[in-house]
């Protein structure tokens, strides 16, 4: 579950990134957005990017696989991984 304490969220040393599904049914958006708020109270650079989709929507093998949501996920994921990880 997505931590909301801000004390512990100050000793990250990196951006975040969230990829989310608006229909899971642990990972709620009201979860979401108490993270995205104690990120930026920590001062946590962080991007997220909620889809119409259920839990697992990436997974090709399960039942809930979104084909559009995940290339579209993927490929935010690649875009945030270029722009924040040096090699």
């Amino acid at each position: 579950m997505p931590v909301t304490d801000v004390e512990k969220l100050k000793t990250l040393r990196g951006p975040v990134l969230g990829i989310w599904a608006n229909q899971d049914g642990w990972i709620t958006p009201d979860k979401v957005a108490a993270f995205d708020k104690a990120l930026t109270e920590a001062g946590v650079k962080h991007e997220f990017h909620a889809y119409d989709a259920a839990h697992a929507f990436a997974n090709p093998s399960g039942g809930k696989y979104n084909p559009e949501a995940a290339k579209d996920a993927w490929d935010k994921t690649l875009k945030f991984l270029a722009d924040n990880v040096k090699g």
